[in-house]
């Protein structure tokens, strides 16, 4: 017996092995193997995980928004924007984060290669006396993009 089988037998009060039709009343009932609920799990993760993601992205819209904008409107339709099908982008710009006359995406990504760059120039921003811009602050909060 195993764990997707059961075993059965009919006694009397004294435990006594009953008989019917010649034959002792007892058997095994073979059922077919249970699914374990791992995969529906990790779906229900994956599920919850994404919404929190997109909760945590809305309020730091919310939060970041009216500074945001004062610098640069289309900031966040870039954002939504894909980067990769330029059939998808609602507003046809030739960069994804950064549209500055002095600063874009080439820049950008020159300055910091990667997230952890920014996240370095960030923490030690207060050593250094620099300022960097509010939209960094958001990419470095966001962090879905890197």
């Amino acid at each position: 017996m195993g764990t997707s089988s059961l075993g059965w037998a009919v006694t009397d009060e004294k435990y006594q092995l009953l008989r019917r039709k010649g034959k002792d009343l007892w058997g095994v009932r073979l059922f077919s193997e249970a699914e374990t609920a791992a995969d529906r799990r990790s779906h229900r993760v994956s599920r919850r995980r994404r919404e929190r993601e997109k909760a945590r992205i809305a309020y730091l819209k919310e939060v970041f928004a009216e500074e945001i904008n004062k610098k640069d409107p289309g900031f966040f339709q870039r954002l939504e924007d894909s980067k990769y099908y330029e059939e998808d982008k609602r507003e046809h710009q030739p960069f994804a984060l950064f549209a500055d006359s002095g600063y874009t995406d080439k820049e950008y990504y020159k300055d910091f290669p990667t997230i952890f760059h920014l996240r370095k120039a960030l923490l030690e921003a207060d050593t250094d006396g620099k300022e960097y811009d509010v939209r960094l602050v958001y990419l470095r909060l966001n962090c879905r993009l890197m």
